[in-house]
């Protein structure tokens, strides 16, 4: 199987991809990709770790592609028992499109969307959805517990 897992850089939503990588089959991949996608800036969490990063960096260029790095690298840790080869992935343009246009080149069997389910949700759930109508291969959306929810 071929899999592709996509980050929106929220810590709530790498733990849910966690618990589902926990549960992968290493004999059933041959294929796993790791995707952030960056620019342009909108409301999600890799930019809210992007906009922090740029005040101690002062180049919003450098602090995305700094906090990308380290999603797609923090994902990566969690696969690589199940391949020896995992690609990084970061790319730019609209979030919806640019993860159509991924899984459609890898040719991907899976694709897992690790979201957050805290204060950008509802800008995330946007582009999610347009992903679930039109992806070529099945979709999981995944998302973990954000720590506004667990004080209510």
């Amino acid at each position: 199987m071929r899999l592709i897992f996509f980050t929106d850089g929220s810590d709530d939503g790498f733990a849910a991809a966690r618990l589902v990588a926990a549960l992968i089959d290493p004999a059933a991949v041959s294929y796993i990709a790791v995707v952030a996608v960056t620019w342009p800036q909108r409301p999600s969490p890799i930019w809210d770790k992007a906009n922090e990063a740029h005040l101690a960096l002062d180049d919003l260029h450098r602090a995305m592609a700094v906090i990308a790095d380290q999603c797609v690298k923090r994902l990566r840790a969690e696969l690589i028992r199940h391949t020896d080869e995992i690609e990084e992935i970061v790319t730019v343009g609209d979030p919806a499109q640019a993860t159509l246009d991924i899984l459609h080149n890898v040719r991907a069997d899976i694709g897992f969307i690790a979201v957050t389910s805290g204060p950008h949700r509802d800008h995330v759930a946007a582009w999610v959805v347009e992903v679930t109508k039109r992806a070529h291969c099945a979709i999981v959306v995944m998302h973990g517990i954000h720590e506004d929810a667990r004080s209510i």
